[in-house]
Order: structure tokens, then sequence, then C-alpha cells
């Protein structure tokens, strides 16, 4: 694994910074990394998508980056939130987190994160935790708080653990599927999980008791994964070999109740970059 230089020894943010013809909200650059996010909209030039697309195929190239994208058009103008991860090293871009708000059909907004990819070489590293960071400080400055739902689907069980990891950082805020608890999961969840199901793939079967999104992966990219991320959380693990066949993926639906919503932005450390 490649190990990412610090060649800056205090972080810096900046506002309005311009790359690529587009001006972003925000760059947080620590070390060789300048991680960048912004709304993008119809302003983000055409190209910019495809430029962003090209260095990820070269920084992942076991994985079906070209399919994924080429199967979802005008994706980047589509996200309401995006960050990426910029390496200056070799000016490559090496992760993304692109988000979209959706609503119930109640009317209810929830933000579902769209996509998540980080380079090959930077897995294992703070990069990811650190585009996050940026991703929901930036979100949280913007919309003025957290939504009381986030939604994403996964083939990946080291997903669902960095999940739990990111999210689960405060009383109150729960995770369905649970799957390393044997307590039956609170009814409200659960339904929780099939409203959010019925948004996000409508037309594809939806297991409420596995929490499998039949066909997920399958429509999106079906060979965007070379293979089952292995994770050393057991029930993970048995629980994604079990009942996910290579076309499908699992459904994470977390719940911030509002009284929760303050501790886990202070605890995430999602209060302390954009004050």
């Amino acid at each position: 694994m490649m190990k990412v230089m610090q060649t800056e020894s205090e972080p810096r943010v900046d506002l309005g910074f311009h790359w690529e013809g587009f001006c972003w909200d925000t760059a947080w650059t620590m070390g060789t990394l300048t991680h960048l996010a912004c709304q993008p909209g119809q302003d983000m030039p055409d190209g910019l998508g495809d430029r962003i697309v090209a260095d990820l195929r070269r920084v992942m190239p076991d994985h079906g980056v070209a399919q994924y994208f080429a199967s979802q058009p005008g994706i980047f103008k589509s996200y309401d939130h995006l960050a990426i991860t910029i390496d200056r090293q070799n000016g490559d871009v090496v992760g993304l987190i692109g988000s979209k708000w959706l609503k119930f059909h109640d009317g209810r907004p929830f933000l579902y994160i769209w996509t998540a990819m980080i380079g090959n070489a930077y897995r294992g590293s703070d990069l990811f935790a650190a585009l996050v960071q940026l991703h929901f400080a930036s979100i949280r400055a913007i919309e003025g708080g957290l939504p009381e739902v986030i939604a994403t689907k996964t083939y990946n069980p080291a997903v669902y653990g960095l999940v739990k990891k990111i999210f689960l950082r405060a009383e109150g805020v729960a995770l369905y599927p649970e799957l390393e608890s044997a307590e039956v999961p609170a009814p409200h969840l659960r339904r929780l999980a099939c409203d959010v199901a019925s948004v996000v793939a409508p037309k594809l079967p939806f297991d409420p008791e596995t929490s499998v999104v039949k066909g997920g992966q399958a429509v999106l990219a079906p060979d965007y994964f070379p293979c089952m991320q292995k994770t050393s959380r057991t029930a993970v693990w048995d629980h994604f070999q079990k009942y996910l066949a290579r076309e499908d993926q699992v459904l994470c639906a977390i719940h911030i109740p509002t009284q929760s919503a303050e501790a886990l932005v202070r605890n995430a450390g999602w209060d302390a970059l954009l004050r």
C-alpha cells in the first residue's frame, strides 16, 4: 500500500477554491491531499465529470468504474453534495463521495449516499475518514444540520463496517440492519428500511428480514466489484456471504434522532472543520 506523505504540518481550509474550471465551496488541504466539496448542479462543466472518472479508473483498475458511471449519465450534475480528494503528488482524483436528497412518499426528506469510492492504494489510510468529515461538515453548514435519515446500499461488507464506525458515535443513533447484535431490531427501524427501499429501488425486490435489495448491484454495475471484500467482522461477513448473490446489495438505513444529532456531529469532529 502506498503511504501518503505529509509535506505540510498544518491542515488548511480555503473557501471558494478553483480547480479544473469550477469553483468548489471548500478545500481542505492535509499533507499532499486536498479534499474538495461542492453542490454540483448544472454549473459543473461537462468535462469535469469525465476527468474525475478517468482518474478513478486509473486508481481503481480492478473495479468497473467506467461501467458504474456509464449506467448513470448525468450523475455529477445530479448529486446534491459532492466531495472528492486529489493527491497533489500525481494530480489524480483518488476518492469521491456523492449524495442526493430524496423524499419518502409522505414528503419527508432523507439523504442518500449515492456513490463512495476510494483508490486502491489509499485503503486503510485516513483518506476516507477525512473525505467523509468534509462531506458532512459541508452538508451541515449548508443545510443547517444533519438529516434524520441517511441511507446507502452496498455489496461490500467493509463498507457496512465503515458505516457503523462513522455514524454510530452517539447514543440514540441506530442502523438497520444491525448485524452484530442478538437483539431483535425495533419495528420502526425495519419499517424505515422498507420505506427507504421503496424510494431508492422501487422496482427491485427487498427482503426486510435481511435488508437485501435483490439485483441492486446488477442495475448499476454488475462488474464493479472484482470480489466481495473480506472483513474481520465475522457476523457481517457471514451475513453478506449467506444472503447476497453477486448482483445484490445490502441496504443500510441510519436513523439520527434530533436529540442525537449534535452529539454525533461533535463526536465525529464535523463541527470543528467549518467554524
